[in-house]
């Protein structure tokens, strides 16, 4: 799949569950998808396979890391007038019996 099928499902499928017949809200697909992307790369085992579900449906975990890592990227080189910049970052407090709190 392009990445860009692969992140307009992932945005949809996301639009879809969080919204309401009634409801107004501001919801960013790219910034969350970014965010569990960072989760899915460090993550291993059933955590990851979820991961890897959620954000590329039938793609392996190393497609969905490629994806998600060339996001700004592509978007740039599709579209030259509209610049993307984002920073995310997580922050591990403790780790502690193999279960990090985050």
């Amino acid at each position: 799949k392009a990445p860009s099928h692969t992140t307009t499902e992932f945005a949809l499928d996301l639009l879809r569950a969080a919204s309401g017949p009634a409801a107004n809200f501001v919801l960013s697909p790219f910034s969350l998808g970014s965010s569990l992307a960072m989760l899915h790369d460090g993550a291993r085992g059933a955590t990851q396979k979820e991961l890897t579900t959620l954000l590329g449906k039938t793609l392996s975990p190393g497609e969905v890391s490629m994806i998600y890592s060339t996001l700004e990227t592509s978007h740039a080189i599709m579209n030259s007038s509209v610049q993307i910049r984002s920073a995310n970052k997580m922050f591990i407090d403790k780790v502690s019996s193999g279960a990090l709190k985050i």
